[in-house]
């Protein structure tokens, strides 16, 4: 949901992976990442494409790969 100052909020805590599909390290987290996904857990899990989303890297100072970041619920992005 976005909020009326245009920011991103979510009812759900997420944890998020920024990786480069050709990064090594990243490849061999992706299995582990996958696992951890498909848990029934009361949190959103998701994963951006570097390449893909340069922008969006850029913006949360994505420098490392892979990186992970947690954003709790209804702070606002």
């Amino acid at each position: 949901m976005i909020s009326e100052e245009g920011e991103f909020v979510s009812e759900k805590s997420w944890f998020i992976k920024f990786y480069l599909p050709w990064c090594p390290k990243c490849k061999l987290v992706a299995d582990i990442w996958e696992d951890f996904a498909s848990k029934d857990l009361d949190i959103n899990i998701g994963d951006v494409d570097c390449d893909q989303q340069k922008k969006i890297c850029s913006e949360y100072g994505i420098n490392s790969y892979p990186t992970i970041l947690y954003f709790p619920a209804d702070a606002g992005y």
